[in-house]
């Protein structure tokens, strides 16, 4: 507020008016007068020539705040000091937001670092204003938000006030900032971003993919079941590649194993980037199964109900029935058609030839087996009366039903 003049003098103090030496002005720390000052001194001119003996600075200004004194040099001349001027903070201009150094995991606490400062980055305290504090990280997949909590005057001491935060979600090649917002007059501050936050510690497995509500026993599931190893707040934990097995349990009770055979290319499978994506799954018995996926030191999880039914038909069992057999007396075969993986199967649109090697009795008497028919099929099963006439022993009898 008081512009600084040096004046050039003899021994007896008079000024020297005939003097144009030039003068320059720098600032020196107060408490030590060796020592440059930590900010900038400018004026309309400096070095300045001087008028009449004297040297009169003007617009000099100091961006840093301490204690400082004026240095006065002119050649030939010793150097001389000003009185110590208190330079304080100018009114807040800006926030820095520093989060703390080094590596972020989800739910982990850390700290940033939240500075208000003037138009020269001197720390000022702020008086009056209120704020907002915000991040552009987002939610966890569970759903669980930034915590952040909410930034006061009280907070700041010296124009420096340190926020705990946490973050829930899991990030890789991520633009994360947090933002300081000051009002009235909106005085921001952003940080520079974070690029990963890193999940947290193991705590489940889940189906990132879940396989097909129906399938055809022996062919490969239309879609893949896949698992992902997971945080707390369902983050895959994408560095993780812990292997896991899959097999088929009975959907009704699934302490019990499924029935049939479960497949796929590679069973167990180690996760890739936190996910065990199977591939080429089949199962070969007609009935409702879950999948059930384990990984050592995981709770066991389930898949959805896959109810498997029998795929087209492929074959027949014939069987007759069990115990002596005598000519002329009735008895039954059991035709059973089957599937590939031998799953009763209903026939639809076939016609059936129900043949014997059994020969006629010395009579001429014919065996008696009757048409096989669609409609003598229920769930895949038929059951035909057949008689024999011929008597024999140490023969080879057989029945055959062809579709």
């Amino acid at each position: 507020t008081t512009s600084p003049a040096v004046s050039i003098r003899d021994l007896y103090q008079n000024i020297r008016t005939a003097d144009t030496n030039s003068i320059t002005l720098s600032a020196v720390k107060a408490a030590d007068t060796t020592q440059a000052g930590s900010g900038a001194l400018t004026a309309t001119a400096n070095p300045l020539n001087a008028a009449a003996g004297v040297a009169s600075f003007s617009n000099v200004t100091y961006t840093f705040a301490e204690a400082i004194k004026l240095k006065a040099v002119m050649t030939g001349m010793a150097d001389i000091f000003s009185n110590t001027v208190t330079v304080s903070a100018g009114s807040l201009d800006h926030f820095s937001v520093l989060p703390a150094a080094g590596a972020k995991t989800a739910a982990t606490a850390f700290n940033v670092t939240v500075t208000a400062l003037d138009v020269n980055n001197n720390p000022v305290q702020p008086t009056g204003q209120t704020f907002t504090f915000t991040t552009t990280a987002g939610n966890a997949p569970s759903g669980q938000a930034p915590s952040l909590g909410t930034l006061v005057i009280g907070d700041f001491t010296n124009g420096v006030a340190t926020k705990s935060v946490t973050l829930y979600q899991a990030v890789t090649g991520a633009n994360i900032t947090f933002t300081a917002t000051a009002s009235p007059s909106t005085k921001t501050g952003t940080s520079a971003p974070i690029a990963t936050v890193a999940p947290a510690p193991a705590n489940h497995i889940a189906f990132t993919a879940q396989p097909p509500v129906s399938a055809a026993a022996g062919a490969a599931f239309t879609t893949s079941p896949a698992v992902s190893i997971r945080d707390l707040y369902q983050n895959i934990r994408t560095a993780d590649t812990n292997q896991i097995t899959l097999s088929a349990v009975k959907a009704a009770d699934t302490t019990q194993p499924g029935s049939g055979t479960l497949t796929a290319t590679t069973n167990p499978l180690n996760a890739s980037s936190g996910v065990a994506a199977f591939s080429n799954v089949t199962y070969t018995f007609a009935e409702a199964v879950k999948l059930k996926a384990v990984m050592a030191g995981m709770s066991d999880i389930f898949s959805n109900t896959v109810t498997v039914s029998a795929a087209a038909l492929d074959l027949f069992s014939v069987v007759p029935a069990a115990g002596a057999n005598t000519a002329a007396a009735a008895f039954n075969v059991t035709v059973t058609a089957l599937d590939i993986n031998n799953n009763p199967v209903t026939p639809a649109g076939q016609t059936f030839v129900f043949t014997t090697t059994a020969g006629n009795a010395p009579g001429g008497q014919t065996p008696s087996l009757g048409t096989l028919v669609l409609a003598d099929f229920t769930n895949g099963v038929a059951t035909k009366s057949v008689t024999l006439y011929q008597a024999v022993t140490g023969a080879n009898i057989t029945f055959t039903v062809t579709a």
